[in-house]
């Protein structure tokens, strides 16, 4: 006996069950999947070993790429191409778009707080909440190209190439700019500080690589 678990899903628990995708960070795997849907469908009158054996079922259905774990955005696709998803989204923050995932690098940091592209490269700086390190991440190459270590938190970072000369400059919760040569050809990593008079309130790190 295959139920329709569709038609006993409320929709108003959408964010709900969002919520258990995000906390489990890298998707859920069929257990936890299983046992996260328990919580949010009707149950009225129906078996729960044949909900769970329809529960599975759709696991198998929804995990698209075939990694033995499902993440929000496949999930939230399969519902949305049954037309379940719209009434829900209206009473919601999350933004109405198909994400189509074109490749993972699950490398990267947990808790990444911000990302931000560097005009004109295939750099992308990512950074961690109240980390000191500035990681810069090559999207062609889908690799770390760098991480420059600071002595504080990283706050917001630039990238500038300014007459052929180019520059990444990252603020601290230290009050410090640090500005990186990123063409140092005298530095084994490539990446060096640029030295320069501290202004009022401000500083600039000393000559030297970090990280």
């Amino acid at each position: 006996m295959m139920l329709d678990i569709m038609m006993l899903l409320d929709t108003n628990h959408l964010s709900d069950i969002r919520k258990e995708f995000i906390d489990a960070e890298d998707g859920l795997e069929l257990e936890a999947f299983v046992d996260a849907m328990l919580k949010y469908l009707s149950q009225d009158g129906v078996e729960q070993r044949h909900l769970v054996a329809s529960l599975c079922e759709l696991f198998a259905q929804v995990d698209v790429n075939g990694d033995a774990t499902m993440e929000w955005d496949e999930f939230y696709e399969y519902i949305h191409e049954q037309g379940m998803a719209e009434a829900d989204m209206e009473k919601t923050s999350m933004m109405k778009y198909n994400a189509r995932k074109v490749w993972e690098d699950r490398k990267l940091p947990k808790r990444v707080e911000t990302i931000t592209y560097y005009q004109d490269t295939d750099w992308v700086a990512i950074t961690e909440n109240n980390s000191v390190e500035l990681i810069i991440y090559d999207i062609v190459s889908r690799k770390e190209v760098q991480r420059l270590s600071h002595k504080a938190a990283v706050l917001a970072s630039l990238y500038i190439d300014n007459k052929g000369k180019k520059f990444i400059v990252v603020s601290t919760c230290d009050y410090v700019l640090t500005v990186w040569d990123t063409q140092s050809v005298w530095e084994a990593s490539g990446f060096a500080v640029v030295s320069n008079k501290p202004e009022p309130g401000f500083g600039f790190r000393g000559l030297g690589v970090r990280g």
